[in-house]
């Protein structure tokens, strides 16, 4: 018999890297949303990052990276949150 969580298991021990300075920060999902949702500010240069900000009504601000940058522009302009 095969179990049906299977599947969520993997997605439960998938990481997010977070850079924190020189050192790495390997955190779940979950975690990556908790501190998302406890924030006060974000500095981000990620177009999901920018888009967790939006969606969840955080100031924030954008460094952008250059080869992704016109994702994060474009989104920026679509919610009118750029300046």
């Amino acid at each position: 018999r095969v179990r049906s969580s299977a599947a969520s298991d993997v997605y439960k021990r998938q990481l997010f890297t977070i850079l924190l300075g020189k050192e790495n920060l390997y955190i779940y999902q979950y975690e990556f949303l908790t501190y998302f949702l406890n924030a006060d500010y974000i500095l981000t240069d990620s177009f999901h990052a920018t888009a967790f900000s939006i969606i969840l009504n955080k100031q924030f601000v954008d460094i952008l990276p250059g080869e992704t940058s016109t994702r994060i522009t474009s989104i920026l302009k679509l919610t009118r949150t750029g300046k």
